[in-house]
């Protein structure tokens, strides 16, 4: 639970934070995303969720 705590924090909520999960749809994630698989996240380790 501690590894999905961490990842939704650094990856989901400041893309896409604000938005009710009964609103969620495929159209919502995909861009945020497409950007979290390339683009550095802050984790220290400076890679994209790909890397």
């Amino acid at each position: 639970m501690a590894g999905y705590e961490t990842k939704i924090r650094l990856h989901v909520k400041p893309h896409i934070g604000g938005v009710k999960l009964c609103d969620v749809t495929d159209d919502t994630l995909g861009d945020p995303y497409r950007l979290l698989e390339s683009a550095p996240v802050p984790d220290g380790q400076g890679v994209g969720l790909g890397g």
